[in-house]
């Protein structure tokens, strides 16, 4: 879990405390949950929620997908991350940070 209370778009992964076995368990959950093929590098290349979904959004392109149906999923899932509220997206950010690697 990430040692803040808020974290913006905007905010850097490892300047909020972020570390290696975190950064791990972030690139697993984006992997498993939007199945794509995502290097456990990006979290450092991309250290903000809006570079690496605009990383993942490039890998879309890439076509780096298993199936069709789950470019739809993450056109769905960046839509909704989209419109979401920065509190919203805080939350979120803190439940992914606790829950663990599947």
């Amino acid at each position: 879990m990430l040692p803040v209370e808020q974290v913006g778009r905007e905010d850097r992964f490892f300047e909020l405390g972020g570390h290696s076995l975190l950064a791990m368990q972030v690139i697993v959950r984006i992997r498993a949950s939007l199945n794509v093929r995502i290097a456990m590098r990006a979290l450092f290349d991309y250290p903000t929620v809006k570079a690496l979904a605009a990383h993942v959004e490039e890998l879309r392109g890439a076509q780096v997908f298993e199936s069709a149906t789950d470019v739809t999923d993450l056109e769905e899932l960046l839509d909704s991350v989209a419109a979401m509220p920065e509190r919203k997206l805080q939350e979120l950010m803190r439940e992914l940070t606790v829950r663990g690697t599947p």
